[in-house]
Formats: C-alpha cells, sequence, structure tokens
C-alpha cells in the first residue's frame, strides 16, 4: 500500500521571510515532494515573495514549471521554464539552470521533439559540471540517457539505444558513490529495469533493479519514481507468468501517476493495461483502457505543435536578448554613482599595492631569485627539503652507529627509539622535495613507508605481518604531517616492541580518513595497553609525546584496549 503523507503548512508560513535561507527552504521542500499539488503550492509561496528577490523568482519559476511539466501542462511548461532561464542568466544562477534546462527537455521530449530535448540536456549537463554541481552531474546524465533511448527507438538507431544504457550505468556508479546521493538512485535503477525489459526480454534483471528502485522510492514516498518502477515490475512479472504480482505493480504504479498527477504516465500505465489485458484475453478492458489512453494522448496533443515550441524557443532567445541589452542601459544609467565608489576602492587598492610593493622589495633584497619566480621558489623549497632530510638521514647514521657500541640495552633502545623518531620526519621531508607541491605530504606513500622501515627494524617482514593501510586523505600540509607522522610512529613502535610477543600472526591496520575532519586509527592484535599506563604514562616517553602532539593538533583522542589496542585521534579541520 502506497502511503501519502499531507505535509503542506499554512499558506502564510514564510509568506514574509526574504532571507536566502528562508527562500532555499522552500524550494527543497519543493523540490523534494514527489506530489504535484506540493510542488505547485511552494513555488507559488516563492513566486510571491519575489517582487525584490532575483533568486526566489527564479526557484519559484523551476517549481512552477515543474509543477506544469508533470501535470501534462507542456506548452505553459515551456513558457515558466523560458522565463526563468532568462533570469537565471541575467543573475547568474548557475545552480537553477541545469534544472530549468533538466524541465525543458523532459517536456520536449514527451512532445517528441528530441533535437530540442537534446540540446537542452547537453546544455543543462555542460552547466552542471562547469559548475562542479555532482547532484545535478548525476541527474543531468540520466535525463540525457533517457533521451537518448527514446531517440534511438524512434529512428531505429541501436547506437543510441546502447548509448543510453552505458550511460546510465556509469552515471549509476556515480550516484552510489556516496550514501548522500542514495536519492538519485531510483530513477537509474527505473530506466535500467525497462532497459532490460524492453531491449533484453531479461526479465530477471529487469525485476533485479526494479525491486532497488523500489525499497529507496516507498521509503521515502518518492510516488513519482514510483509510477515508474512498478509498471516495469509488472510488466516482467506478468510476462513471466505471475499475472498476480504483474497487476499489482501495475495497479501501484497507476495510484502513483495518479497521486503525483503526472497524466502523460497515468496515460502510459492505461496503454500497459490494455497491452496486459490483450495478452490475457480481456479483450473489452483492453479496448476500454486503450480508449483512456488516446483520450489523454488527443488531449495533450503530443505531436501536433511542434511549430510552437519552435517558436517559443526564437522567442525565449529574441527575449533573452532584449533582457540583457536593457540590462547594459541599467548598468550605463548607474555607472556615475558607481564611478565615485570605484576611485575610492582603486585608491585604497593602489595604495595597499604601494605598501605590499615596498614589503617585496624587502624580500626581493633578502632573496631575489625567491620572488623572480615561483617555480624558483618550489625548487628553494624542494632543495631545502631534500638538506633537512639529509641531516636527519646524517643524525639518523650517528644514532645507529652510536647505538651498535653501546653496551647497557636500555640505554641503547632509547637511542634506538630516538633514531626512529628522526627517521620519522626524514621520510616526510623526502616526501616534500619530490612532490610537485613541497607544502603537501603524500600521506599514503609516507605511511606505507614508515610501516615498512619500522617493520624491518623490528625484525617484521611483511610476508610475517598481515597490514592494513586504508588513507582517504591523498595529501596533508606540513604542519600537520609532521606531528601526525610523530604520533603514527609512536604508535607503530609500541605495537611492533609490545603487542605481538605471544601473537602467531601479527595483524596492523592504520587508517586515515575525513569524517568531519581528520580521523586517524591505529588498531593491532596484541593483548591491548592497559589503561592505567596510557593515562599515568610516566614511564613512557613515547606515550608522553603523543599526548603532547595530539594536544598540538587540537585533537580528540580515544583507546580502546577490549580486542587489541585501538588507538583513534580526531582532528577538526580547523585546527
Amino acid at each position: 500500500m502506497i502511503a501519502c503523507k499531507k505535509e503542506n503548512p499554512p499558506f502564510n508560513e514564510f509568506k514574509k521571510v526574504l532571507s536566502p535561507i528562508a527562500i532555499e527552504e522552500l524550494y527543497k521542500k519543493g523540490n523534494r515532494t514527489s506530489l504535484s499539488d506540493s510542488i505547485n503550492y511552494y513555488s507559488k509561496h516563492l513566486l510571491e515573495v519575489s517582487t525584490d528577490n532575483n533568486d526566489a523568482y527564479i526557484k519559484g519559476k523551476t517549481l512552477e514549471a515543474k509543477y506544469l511539466w508533470r501535470t501534462g501542462q507542456h506548452q505553459k511548461a515551456i513558457t515558466s521554464a523560458m522565463e526563468g532561464l532568462k533570469e537565471a542568466h541575467l543573475n547568474n544562477n548557475t545552480k537553477q539552470i541545469p534544472w530549468l534546462h533538466a524541465i525543458l527537455a523532459n517536456v520536449f521530449k514527451e512532445k517528441e521533439s528530441y533535437s530540442l530535448a537534446m540540446e537542452n540536456a547537453k546544455k543543462g549537463l555542460d552547466q552542471a559540471i562547469t559548475s562542479k554541481d555532482t547532484v545535478n552531474i548525476i541527474y543531468l546524465m540520466r535525463v540525457n540517457a533517457m533521451i537518448w533511448r527514446g531517440y534511438g527507438m524512434v529512428t531505429n538507431n541501436e547506437n543510441y539505444i546502447n548509448k543510453s544504457i552505458t550511460t546510465h550505468l556509469e552515471g549509476l556508479k556515480l550516484a552510489e558513490s556516496s550514501p548522500k546521493y542514495k536519492l538519485e538512485r531510483p530513477g537509474y535503477y527505473s530506466n535500467i529495469s525497462q532497459f532490460y525489459l524492453e531491449h533484453r526480454n531479461d526479465f530477471e534483471s529487469a525485476i533485479y533493479y526494479g525491486l532497488k528502485g523500489h525499497e529507496i522510492s516507498t521509503k521515502n514516498n518518492d510516488f513519482s519514481n514510483l509510477s515508474y518502477i512498478s509498471s516495469w515490475l509488472g510488466i516482467a512479472y506478468y510476462k513471466k507468468g505471475d499475472n498476480k504480482r504483474g497487476e499489482h505493480y501495475l495497479n501501484e504504479a497507476l495510484i502513483a501517476s495518479q497521486k503525483t498527477k503526472r497524466i502523460f504516465r497515468e496515460m502510459e500505465i492505461y496503454r500497459e493495461f490494455s497491452e496486459y489485458n490483450a495478452l490475457n484475453g480481456n479483450y473489452k478492458a483492453s479496448l476500454d483502457y486503450l480508449k483512456r489512453y488516446n483520450s489523454i494522448h488527443d488531449s495533450l496533443g503530443v505531436v501536433d505543435n511542434l511549430k510552437a515550441i519552435n517558436e517559443l524557443e526564437v522567442q525565449y532567445k529574441s527575449e533573452l536578448k532584449d533582457k540583457q541589452i536593457a540590462l547594459l542601459n541599467q548598468i550605463e544609467k548607474n555607472n556615475t554613482a558607481k564611478f565615485t565608489l570605484a576611485i575610492v576602492v582603486l585608491s585604497i587598492v593602489v595604495i595597499s599595492i604601494i605598501i605590499l610593493s615596498f614589503q617585496y622589495r624587502q624580500i626581493r633584497n633578502n632573496n631575489k631569485k625567491i620572488v623572480q619566480q615561483a617555480d624558483k621558489l618550489q625548487l628553494l623549497l624542494k632543495e631545502l627539503h631534500h638538506r633537512v632530510k639529509n641531516n636527519l638521514q646524517i643524525i639518523s647514521s650517528l644514532l645507529s652507529l652510536q647505538s651498535n657500541r653501546l653496551v647497557d640495552e636500555d640505554v641503547k633502545k632509547v637511542v634506538q627509539t630516538g633514531q626512529q623518531r628522526i627517521e620519522a620526519m626524514s621520510l616526510i621531508h623526502r616526501n616534500l622535495y619530490q612532490l610537485n607541491n613541497p607544502g603537501m605530504v603524500n600521506m599514503k606513500e609516507y605511511i606505507t613507508d614508515l610501516c615498512e622501515s619500522l617493520s624491518k627494524s623490528f625484525g617484521f617482514s611483511l610476508d610475517d605481518l598481515q597490514l592494513k593501510i586504508e588513507i582517504d586523505l591523498d595529501e596533508l600540509d606540513v604542519d600537520k604531517a609532521i606531528p601526525l607522522g610523530l604520533i603514527i610512529n609512536e604508535w607503530i613502535t609500541n605495537a611492533f616492541k609490545y603487542a605481538y610477543e605471544d601473537v602467531k600472526r601479527p595483524e596492523l591496520t592504520i587508517s586515515l580518513t575525513l569524517e568531519e575532519g581528520i580521523k586517524l586509527s591505529i588498531e593491532d592484535n596484541g593483548p591491548g595497553l592497559p589503561t592505567e599506563k596510557w593515562e599515568n604514562p610516566q614511564s613512557s616517553f613515547g606515550l608522553k609525546l603523543v599526548k603532547v602532539l595530539s594536544k598540538q593538533l587540537n585533537g580528540h583522542f580515544k583507546l580502546d584496549n577490549t580486542k587489541g589496542t585501538l588507538f583513534s585521534l580526531n582532528i577538526p579541520m580547523a585546527s
């Protein structure tokens, strides 16, 4: 059973609120709902408060066009979307441009005007890519793929159909790359289910993808996607011979389309019911559904107004040009007032430049080569890191020689521990001079090298040690990398010293991820570090160093010794 919850608040809830946050909240509510009446409700709210607010007007026009498209009012939808596009272009509202082109693309697709559909779908995707808007990229990839499939079917061109499924699978991969894109997946599951159903007669695959989309859409009351997904499931089941499930899902699709008032979708489901009844010998019912299909088809005028569409396209471009000319004239009128402000700003800039130039000359006098070219500065920084690395290695070698001469084992261990700390810093500086950006450290490469170095120092081979390194953070600036590297060095050293004495198969897991900041986790399968030793590390300089460095990074650490030792450190991004 499909549930529908009432979600419209009183009409005057946001009536006098013009803040960007309130406008965005209204728009999100309207864009998230699958009910056409609710979309219309929020579009009216936005348009009502848009007198002096271009953002509210553009968002209101987006929802208005979406409502008109879904309720089959194609001509009005085109006009509304074009009005929104004009303002979006004039105000450089790059967030709404992809949505408006997507609505136009969907309308033109339903009108079977594929050239205009493809043109608008491409424009929308190009803008989303330029803006690095992942949600719109996912959505517009699907819109493009749908249009290619429709065009391929109309022209009997298999290349476009294959291009469609390839793009669908690529878009689905992107939608499945993060939980935050979960609501973008049902549309892909629906279209891929339709592909396997109509182009491959692969009912099992159609049902597999259909059920995945059905689960997410049902949980989120996404009646729009359910109107498609349920119909593909219904067709797949009845073609498999399961009429009971087939009819159930077709009825579910019809109810969903009626709830959302998507008249075009309702028309298509009547056609599917007609085919289903004809297949089962119910010719009277089949004819009845076919009449309903034809009635809506004729009322929409699906193929009789291409000329009107083209006229609207020409009108849109002409009006956009006129609007741009008017805007330029208005800018010209305001130039006098702005000129004075520009002079003041320019004066401030000139004074700032003079001050900065003086400071710049002072720096240049100290080191002329550095200020001549940015790449020379980079080269010098690399050379600096190289020399620091060499000096640290010399110190490390001296400590190694000294430890070999020592007789007292305790003193020898202290010297070797100091050598390992020097080696940890040396690895960072080696990493710095090898990268193009000498201010950033490749953390995956650094941690891997550090683990290999320490394992060899303590007599562990990589064949004996089950080492797992999970790094989501590619690079880290040197100010954080050095203390973090020393913390990792101390904790891994502690594991090699004390954790694996009675462990047959040593395991060490190191992860560095971004989770509302930087999160470091180091886990071993040893007996576990005693809590009292961690809380009062009087005899361990290494543990004291870990705490001091964690505090330096403004980090919050936690120790769990229930299964081995798990050290976790959370560092806020602002630190």
